[in-house]
């Protein structure tokens, strides 16, 4: 009968397909504690990478990051990661006054929270 062959070869495909990627994590690759002059943007932007299931790389996820504490202001935000799963903001520019300054970036229901003091004398 050509039923099970057809429906071995089927079976067979089935196993053998990869499931969709799906994002399991967000992580920074740059620094999480800085310190810069009030009102002036930290050394390094703050960057994340997003993986899937099986840590790879994902590319054209949005990521979006927040000023969660100290004033301030962030540039590029939301961000994409790119063809290395990398996502990072333009600037982060600190608030006013002597202290600390967080921001979180997010994607999905995954985050990751940097933080940097805004000093008053050269760091």
């Amino acid at each position: 009968m050509l039923i099970a062959p057809l429906l071995a070869v089927s079976l067979a495909a089935c196993r053998n397909a990869t499931a969709p990627s799906v994002e399991t994590s967000i992580a920074a690759v740059s620094p999480v504690m800085q310190s810069a002059l009030v009102g002036t943007a930290v050394e390094s932007a703050p960057a994340v990478i997003v993986v899937d299931q099986n840590g790879a790389p994902m590319a054209g996820i949005y990521v979006t990051f927040n000023v969660t504490a100290g004033g301030g202001t962030v540039e590029g935000s939301p961000a994409r990661t790119d063809a290395s799963g990398v996502a990072r903001v333009t600037r982060w520019t600190l608030g006013s006054t002597n202290e600390m300054n967080s921001l979180t970036a997010t994607s999905a229901q995954f985050s990751v929270s940097f933080a940097a003091m805004a000093v008053t004398t050269a760091p």
